[in-house]
């Protein structure tokens, strides 16, 4: 679970730099932030709607594409 964190925190630095696009709420498209989920795993949380999700298997695959664009976009080897 560990590299799930070290994923997600990459992710959202890359979100923060305006070269990833941030994962949308799919109840109201507002941007979300990462969260401390379940089972101390990293979760997804609307601002907007107060809702935590927990990623699936298709959200964690492409948050690990957006990284691995954003490493190759900025230079730095792929680490996840």
């Amino acid at each position: 679970m560990n590299n799930d964190w070290q994923l997600f925190h990459a992710f959202m630095k890359y979100v923060r730099w305006g070269i990833a696009e941030p994962v949308r709420c799919p109840n109201d498209n507002y941007a979300m932030y990462l969260r401390m989920g379940t089972n101390d795993e990293p979760g997804l949380m609307c601002p907007l709607c107060n809702t935590l999700f927990m990623p699936g298997l298709n959200t964690v695959n492409d948050i690990k594409a957006a990284v691995e664009e954003s490493e190759r976009l900025v230079g730095r080897p792929t680490t996840h």
